[in-house]
């Protein structure tokens, strides 16, 4: 199942400015293989700051590929396991 998304980090301030001035872009996949759910994506964005040396505007484009597996329930501590209550996954909070 394709997962494709924008979030708007307008609101989202760091170090007193707010950063994200246009919308980040999530594209990425959702996969189950038995009874496993992977789910890979892509987060593009644009990082918009000013330069603490000249003060000048300054904008940087990034992308972070996550991957992660799904699951309902689990024992195990891992960063890549996302439990997932009542088979929904709400993507903001990852």
């Amino acid at each position: 199942m394709p997962i494709e998304d924008e979030i708007d980090l307008s609101d989202f301030e760091y170090q007193f400015q707010h950063p994200f001035k246009t919308p980040v872009h999530v594209n990425g996949v959702v996969d189950g293989a038995g009874s496993v759910v992977f789910l890979q994506m892509k987060i593009s964005y644009t990082f918009s700051g000013q330069c603490d040396r000249c003060l000048e505007p300054v904008s940087q484009k990034g992308e972070v590929d996550i991957k992660h597996v799904l699951v309902t329930s689990t024992e195990q501590e891992s960063d890549d396991l996302v439990v997932v209550d009542q088979f929904m996954l709400d993507l903001d909070t990852l």
